[in-house]
């Protein structure tokens, strides 16, 4: 695990390299709708959770305005319904997840108006709660935050467009952290990761 982290913080800081001789940089703030699931291969079905992030952004850039990173701290919420018919029982569940995701991006600007952004996120989790439907009986119990790994990361790619202050863009993230952590949480989840796409708005204050 140390040296998973280890390799990806030093991935994200040759990310950030092109833009230690910044000149131009800008912060704000942005919001916006996740649309999570979990691909969970024991599942029946699943559908799409609609939830939300909202945080804060600050972004750097070279000498030309081309090549920069951006910074991001977020509240996130990410997770899924899923149906289920085991042997335990028939229904369904619903994974309310809320991280603390840091982004760490590399930025490449295509004109003055549209930007390409990539690089790792790195999330924490702060809370989960599980709901149940349907006849499940106690060996599918509903999971705690401690059955959860406490740490996600993963990859992002996604772009922007500047129009003034405002910031309108879209970002996919895949975590390739499987988030079950007690031996209950792996017989309902599996290998499970987090999976979400994002749409947000942002408003910089240069």
């Amino acid at each position: 695990m140390r040296k998973k982290i280890a390799t990806l913080t030093l991935l994200a800081s040759l990310l950030t390299a092109p833009a230690l001789f910044a000149q131009e940089s800008r912060g704000g703030i942005k919001a916006g709708l996740n649309m999570s699931n979990l691909y969970i291969d024991n599942a029946e079905s699943e559908s799409l959770r609609i939830s939300y992030h909202a945080g804060l952004f600050g972004q750097i850039m070279n000498n030309d305005n081309v090549i920069g990173a951006q910074l991001e701290f977020l509240l996130s919420s990410k997770g899924a319904r899923a149906n289920y018919n085991t042997l335990f029982g028939e229904g369904e569940y619903r994974f309310n997840l809320a991280y603390v995701d840091i982004p760490i991006l590399g930025v490449i600007k295509a004109g003055d108006v549209l930007e390409f952004h990539g690089g790792w996120y790195f999330g924490y989790l702060v809370a989960a709660s599980t709901y149940q439907k349907g006849d499940f009986d106690e060996e599918y119990d509903e999971l705690a935050r401690d059955e959860f790994q406490p740490m996600d990361y993963g990859f992002c790619l996604g772009g922007a467009v500047n129009i003034s202050h405002l910031t309108l863009g879209a970002r996919y993230n895949i975590g390739i952290q499987e988030i079950a952590k007690s031996e209950e949480a792996r017989d309902i989840l599996g290998d499970a990761k987090n999976s979400y796409f994002q749409v947000f708005m942002g408003l910089s204050f240069d």
